[in-house]
């Protein structure tokens, strides 16, 4: 019996991701404007390359040269376009204009088609993301430091990443059914992720204080920890304390977004949705 539901949970994401693979192509074009404009990581990977020089900048016990700072920001481009999120406009549309309404009589819970619309997304640009991120570290000369122990770990890492964000945006946009304006919410969100997650500046340089409290941050675990085990910068006890971070942030942000759920659905259908 157990094994028949698997078969059959299975079959439903594979129809899933056919079918949001080639909405996705449909609208390659607007993908495509989507991936030139994640480009700021490289811009800002240019620019710590031309002030380290032939040197390097250090905090906290750790130091960064020319060639870190290109894995680093390579890195970060490949972690922002994999986790690319707008599941807050869909749910800020759906809920207020009663697109949610229809979408509930369906027999596969809504959170699991809003997850294979951003999957095949994913699937359809993950070519031209890694032929950029590969190119990125060729050019820059970095491409034989990588490990392959350490592009496993990042790999898993970036899974992790994947789910804190889509939950985390989630959360945020299932905020529709008490307010109006969720969609103000999202630039926070990108704001937070790129000063907060070391998008603009990795959080070894950040003063010890706070980059101690950064790092407990859905935003570090996210974007810093993967681009640090990329750069091998980091142990095995870290390394393990990482992936408890996103374990943590995963299953807490998880229970909130069911909670936010039942309590907002709970109003939609009192409305007379």
């Amino acid at each position: 019996m157990r094994t028949a539901r698997i078969l059959h949970v299975a079959r439903i994401w594979r129809q899933l991701l056919v079918q949001y693979c080639a909405v996705a192509m449909a609208y390659r074009v607007q993908s495509l404007i989507w991936m030139i404009g994640g480009l700021m990581p490289i811009a800002t990977m240019l620019i710590w390359v031309e002030l380290a020089g032939n040197g390097s900048i250090g905090g906290n016990g750790t130091s960064y040269g020319r060639q870190d700072f290109a894995v680093y920001f390579m890195a970060m481009y490949l972690l922002r376009q994999a986790t690319v999120m707008w599941s807050v406009l869909i749910l800020d549309r759906g809920i207020r204009r009663g697109e949610l309404a229809p979408q509930l009589l369906r027999p596969v819970p809504p959170v699991w088609a809003h997850m294979a619309e951003h999957l095949g997304e994913i699937v359809v640009r993950l070519p031209i993301i890694l032929a950029v991120f590969v190119l990125g570290l060729y050019l820059t000369g970095t491409l034989g430091s990588l490990t392959f122990p350490n592009v496993l770990l990042f790999a898993l890492a970036l899974v992790g990443s994947w789910l804190i964000f889509f939950h985390l945006h989630y959360c945020v946009g299932l905020l529709a059914f008490w307010m109006d304006g969720v969609l103000s919410l999202e630039p926070l969100i990108w704001y937070f992720t790129v000063i907060l997650g070391g998008g603009a500046i990795p959080i070894d340089l950040f003063p010890t204080a706070i980059r101690d409290v950064l790092t407990w941050l859905p935003f570090a675990a996210t974007l810093d920890f993967p681009a640090q085990i990329l750069l091998g910068k980091i142990d095995a006890a870290l390394l393990a304390l990482g992936f408890a971070k996103q374990i943590g942030w995963i299953v807490a942000l998880t229970l909130l977004r069911q909670a936010l759920w039942r309590t907002g659905l709970r109003r939609y259908s009192a409305m007379g949705a």
